[in-house]
């Protein structure tokens, strides 16, 4: 137990060091967008995969408030939104390790989008930012998430084999 207390430790911390790079490292929106959100989901996916579900969800929980705070999300009310559609990642990752691991982006891709659209909706914004917010949770999240993935995959296939 210690030991996956520790391993997951040291993974949300540096899940948080890869989000934060953009910080850093001046990237274009875009580029910033898929660089750093392909490092985030390789991270969720490994932290689940090598230290298990609960360090997993923690970092799932404690991501987006970073995200807002380094200026991601433009507003507070999609940090629920993101905790959602990254549990919702986690989860299938966890569960659908060795079968279907590429639906965890389509099924993360679909609850970040819809929900987003319907907070956006409900919150009567400019139609502009609702076009912005609404790309950013759209189809980038499944080619993150796919790209996440296969570097995840990568990567545990190397730690296990140590």
């Amino acid at each position: 137990m210690d030991r996956n207390l520790v391993r997951g430790a040291m993974l949300i911390a540096l899940t948080v060091v890869l989000q934060s790079l953009r910080m850093v490292i001046p990237l274009p929106p875009m580029a910033s967008m898929f660089i750093i959100g392909t490092l985030v989901n390789m991270m969720l996916a490994v932290t689940v995969r090598l230290a298990g579900l609960k360090p997993a969800l923690l970092a799932v929980a404690l991501l987006p408030f970073f995200a807002y705070i380094q200026g991601q999300l433009p507003i507070p009310l999609l940090i629920p939104v993101v905790i959602g559609g990254n549990a919702v990642f986690v989860l299938i990752c966890h569960w659908a390790w060795r079968r279907g691991l590429m639906l965890a982006p389509l099924v993360k891709t679909i609850c970040m989008f819809t929900s987003s659209l319907l907070l956006l909706k409900i919150l009567a914004l400019p139609e502009k930012m609702v076009f912005a917010i609404g790309f950013m949770m759209g189809w980038p999240q499944m080619v993150t998430g796919m790209a996440g993935i296969i570097l995840a995959r990568l990567i545990v296939k190397r730690a296990e084999a140590l």
